[in-house]
């Protein structure tokens, strides 16, 4: 057995330790070719390689500090960013601002302008976002949003969910839901959400207050 501090065997053994499990071109075996009728082996061929691995290379990282949240819109249009807003250093007495920037939203914190949308914040961190920016980002209470933090320029860059991830899988194809699935809900027209007024079922007789039956 070769020594512990042998370089070549501890080499080996790291190597192995970092080797993938499945093998490469040059670790199969040439697969068995059948004979002809003449009795010679045809020429040796290697087995099929299937690729198992993307080698597309991925674009260089900045090494910028960045943080993704994504909080759901509640009721009131307001998203929970408490941790987001406490790294850039944002405090409810601090005015921001939003605008529209390559098909989504981004905040800074920056003097009052007319021509930008003020996002205001509560005491709790909250962000109340206001309708230009709902409309711009396709969302409504109970979607959720994606919110990156970029602290070196001191921006929140945010993204609806359901588009992040779609860019993400890829657009599927038509029919490819699964049968009886339910159907996302239309929005009424306008973006109107208010439900209409109460009518009584056709056939159905209305009494008065004394528990008469009305004509």
């Amino acid at each position: 057995m070769p020594a512990g501090l042998d370089t070549a065997h501890r080499t080996a053994a790291r190597v192995a330790a970092i080797r993938a499990p499945h093998p490469g071109t040059d670790a199969l075996r040439r697969k068995a070719a059948p004979r002809s009728a003449g009795g010679r082996a045809a020429a040796e061929v290697l087995a099929p390689v299937v690729h198992i691995s993307d080698r597309a290379p991925r674009p260089p990282r900045d090494g910028a500090v960045r943080d993704a949240h994504a909080p759901r819109i509640d009721a009131q249009n307001r998203v929970n960013l408490g941790k987001a807003l406490r790294a850039l250093g944002w405090t409810p007495e601090t005015l921001l601002v939003a605008a529209r920037e390559n098909g989504h939203v981004v905040i800074r914190a920056a003097a009052d302008s007319p021509l930008l949308t003020r996002v205001p914040v509560d005491a709790d961190r909250r962000l109340t976002l206001p309708p230009a920016v709902l409309v711009a980002l396709d969302v409504r209470p109970g979607d959720q949003v994606l919110a990156g933090v970029v602290v070196d320029t001191a921006e929140l860059h945010l993204f609806a969910v359901a588009d992040a991830l779609q860019l993400l899988t890829g657009v599927l194809p038509a029919g490819s839901q699964a049968e009886g699935s339910p159907e996302p809900a239309l929005r009424a027209a306008g973006g109107s959400r208010i439900k209409g007024r109460w009518r009584a079922a056709e056939g159905s007789a209305r009494t008065s207050g004394d528990g008469r039956a009305g004509d």
